[in-house]
């Protein structure tokens, strides 16, 4: 079988066998593809990454945010039980 290559920054692999930084890069998502999945904005991904709520991986200084994680969160939701962007207010 032939050998590949995947990009510039990758060595020669199998094209079966995914290794390198570009499979890595393909299992992380950038916030604007979080927020796309989310159904949210890129701000509140931004918060969410600040307050701990969705996990990080810096690459640089760039934040990404692994893919697994996300479709997790997109299908039971956020870890802690408050909805973002609500604001609770005390009863008179």
């Amino acid at each position: 079988m032939p050998l590949a290559t995947a990009c510039r920054h990758c060595q020669p692999v199998e094209p079966h066998e995914p290794k390198g930084r570009c499979f890595l890069m393909k299992e992380l998502m950038s916030a604007k593809e979080t927020a796309l999945m989310l159904g949210c904005s890129i701000a509140a991904i931004r918060k969410w990454a600040y307050q701990g709520r969705l996990k990080r991986v810096k690459v640089g200084r760039l934040a990404r945010f692994r893919r697994e994680e996300i479709e997790k969160i997109a299908a039971s939701g956020l870890p802690s039980g408050h909805r973002a962007g609500l604001r609770t207010t005390k009863s008179a």
